[in-house]
């Protein structure tokens, strides 16, 4: 059983030690963490959500979805690994009560989350979600999806840029949202999450959610999206809420991670999907990771996800019955990912 994850001030910088972790396999071979790895307990800001994690010189660099210093917006946060269980604020100052806390929302838009990391030479790119306190047709909508840049090093981040907007007769009329970016040949390659409500849904939505690809040469400016999934809301009792929270698998190229489960009779899992000839990625019912008890009790969902020194690493919002936020981990073979 891992210890209580402890908060040591040293330099500014809040550590998150444990010990004697234990693993539970779960039904598709991986093994889970019994604690999270980024959670409440370990970091001041109230919570922690939608990882996002960058191999950079020396371990690992995770953004994630935390709270203002009041507790009353979302903000992000970076932490530092080297083993991809305990992790480091990355920047905080000893007055800093907002410890790891890099890029916070301002002016109009009050609220930023579901961060994605890209490396880019000596920077990284940080995309993520942002919104003000208006809410129509619920909390969190419009969002429109933009972009900060800083270097490795002092993780100073430049203003805002506007990567894409709710637009109408899209796919995401009302809010873009849960970006996962890698690297292409040609640039960058993008998943992202189109929400839209208050218009005539396209065809692929379910649910108001629509999963699309695109791509870039300069990260800025993005093709026209496609729908990115095939899957048959009718077929599982998962698929019936819609699709979301897509991400790509450092070291894969061909299978990515997703989520379901959004409806009000379920708990949101995540599945893989496989990409095939026709372009789209095909979504296996079969839940890779599910929800347990505890801290993961009602939610197992929005992974990202490596192959790094040769093990599958997938870092996941655990979410509580109690709702409460964590980020999880679950390790294994790559080989899991493997049709049968």
């Amino acid at each position: 059983m891992r210890a209580v994850p402890i908060v040591l001030a040293t330099v500014g910088f809040a550590v998150l030690i444990g010990c004697d972790v234990q693993t539970v396999p779960n039904a598709a071979g991986l093994d889970m963490r019994s604690e999270p790895v980024i959670g409440r307990l370990a970091f001041p800001n109230g919570t922690a959500s939608d990882p996002s994690v960058l191999e950079v010189p020396g371990g690992l660099l995770v953004a994630y979805t935390c709270l203002d210093d009041a507790g009353q917006t979302t903000a992000i946060c970076m932490a530092r690994s080297g083993n991809g269980v305990e992790w480091r604020t990355a920047r905080a100052t000893v007055n800093d009560r907002r410890r790891g806390t890099v890029i916070v929302a301002s002016g109009a838009d009050t609220h930023l989350e579901s961060p994605a990391l890209v490396l880019d030479g000596d920077s990284v790119l940080v995309y993520a979600s942002m919104y003000g306190a208006t809410a129509e047709p619920a909390p969190g909508f419009p969002a429109r999806l933009v972009r900060f840049r800083a270097d490795l090093i002092d993780l100073e981040f430049s203003s805002a840029q506007e990567i894409l907007a709710p637009a109408p007769e899209t796919a995401w009329c009302d809010a873009v949202y849960s970006p996962s970016i890698r690297p292409s040949d040609a640039g960058f390659e993008m998943l992202f999450v189109g929400h839209c409500y208050n218009e005539v849904q396209p065809e692929e939505a379910v649910n108001g959610l629509t999963v699309l690809r695109t791509t870039s040469t300069d990260g800025l400016s993005w093709a026209p999206a496609e729908p990115a999934l095939s899957f048959d809301p009718n077929t599982d009792p998962l698929f019936v809420g819609g699709i979301a929270e897509p991400s790509f698998i450092a070291g894969v190229d061909d299978v990515i991670l997703v989520s379901a489960g959004f409806d009000e009779a379920s708990q949101q899992h995540t599945l893989v999907a496989r990409l095939q000839d026709d372009g789209r990625y095909a979504v296996d019912p079969t839940p890779l990771l599910a929800p347990r008890t505890g801290f993961d009790g009602c939610g197992a969902f929005a992974p990202d996800a490596r192959v790094w020194n040769d093990e599958l690493f997938i870092w996941y919002l655990a979410l509580s019955c109690e709702g409460q936020f964590n980020v999880g981990l679950a390790t294994g073979d790559p080989a899991i990912l493997d049709p049968e």
